[in-house]
């Protein structure tokens, strides 16, 4: 969040969220400030919703043991992303997805659009109990099940430059497939959320109170964006053309849509 107005000396807040993708929505809101670890948060998030057999993503952030551990106390899953965070047991997956393909189950995908091919590559790997026992990384961290290596390779057309990124996380759930959807799910918050926040309703732009009023003014964005994707779905029409078929209403006409 930028822009936010601070009665005090405070430095602002941040927004922590909990998206379905499938649902394209936000299912909690709340705000973390600056001077705060997020991680509060997140665990605060995970005791409030209902996540009974759910595979939660979450940022690098919230690679820790006890958010782990929280989540399968919820009777969840967990797909954690892993950075230099966790040097050691960032090193331990570096360490046992070598380049060798044998024992491995891959999944694959690839994206054209916008001028660039965009292929991604998961590799993965299910940690018997003897892999468990003889780690110095992994067996820390309750409930894990696979670990994966996901490659990223960006090819565009119009340069000819390709660029390539490579990216590891831990996971409670056997099935490739299904972290590999999480995975790229995991970015819908960017691109269905927060970018259509600032591209339709310049969100970055505002200038906000702080705290509950920050909070409150971000669920009414996210009501306002919820409306638009269910009109834009109905009505076969573009965000922008929607905004302007609604600016054409007056007040009883806008309370009497129907989504």
């Amino acid at each position: 969040m930028r822009g936010v107005k601070k009665p005090s000396l405070d430095t602002g807040s941040h927004i922590v969220s909990a998206y379905a993708p499938h649902l394209q929505l936000d299912l909690s809101v709340g705000t973390v400030p600056v001077k705060r670890n997020g991680l509060d948060s997140i665990r605060q998030l995970l005791d409030e919703l209902y996540v009974a057999d759910a595979l939660i993503s979450i940022d690098p952030l919230g690679c820790q043991r006890q958010v782990a551990e929280q989540g399968l106390e919820v009777g969840s899953h967990y797909q954690l992303q892993v950075n230099s965070n966790q040097p050691t047991l960032l090193q331990e997956l570096e360490d046992s997805l070598p380049r060798t393909n044998k024992g491995f189950t891959f999944n694959k995908k690839e994206d054209l659009g916008h001028g660039r091919i965009e292929t991604r590559q998961m590799k993965s790997l299910l940690l018997n109990p003897e892999m468990l026992e003889d780690s110095y990384a992994f067996k820390d961290w309750a409930g894990i099940k696979s670990i994966h290596q996901l490659s990223r390779k960006r090819y565009d057309k119009r340069s000819g430059k390709e660029t390539i990124k490579i990216s590891y996380c831990i996971s409670s759930v056997e099935d490739s497939k299904r972290v590999f959807r999480a995975i790229r799910d995991h970015w819908k918050i960017e691109n269905l959320l927060h970018y259509m926040l600032d591209a339709y309703l310049s969100e970055d732009g505002w200038s906000r109170p702080a705290g509950e009023g920050a909070k409150n003014m971000e669920l009414l964005a996210k009501i306002d964006l919820f409306i638009l994707q269910c009109l834009k779905t109905k009505l076969g029409k573009s965000i922008p053309h929607v905004q302007m078929l609604l600016a054409k209403l007056n007040p009883l006409q806008l309370l009497n849509l129907e989504l």
